[in-house]
């Protein structure tokens, strides 16, 4: 495990320069991979931090697939704490992004799995 996470680190590393010059691209991302960080070190706090940057930037930017991405993910770290109930909200919520894409065949994915 320990080698994925430094697998992982230099990736985060990669998209922190990669941000600064073009922050539009990367920075939803850059976050999603933080998240994603911070979860598999049980740091749930920064997690949620990272997660809820990454849906608002993604909204805000109107990147459909990288919003229906964090809220999903989102869902899938909720489920992991156990909290069932909002995970199954986020994975949920995670299709209407997804819709607007045309992500079809991933929603029936997800539609499948309640």
């Amino acid at each position: 495990e320990r080698e994925w996470i430094d697998e992982g680190l230099k990736s985060v590393s990669a998209l922190e320069s990669w941000c600064k010059r073009y922050n539009w691209n990367y920075e939803i991302k850059y976050f999603i991979l933080l998240a994603e960080y911070y979860s598999s070190l049980g740091d749930v706090k920064n997690s949620m931090e990272y997660y809820v940057k990454a849906i608002q930037l993604a909204r805000n930017h109107r990147f459909h697939h990288e919003e229906g991405l964090s809220l999903e993910l989102f869902g899938y770290f909720h489920l992991r704490l156990c909290d069932v109930c909002r995970g199954r909200e986020l994975i949920r919520e995670s299709c209407i992004p997804y819709n607007r894409w045309g992500g079809i065949t991933k929603v029936k994915l997800l539609e499948l799995k309640k």
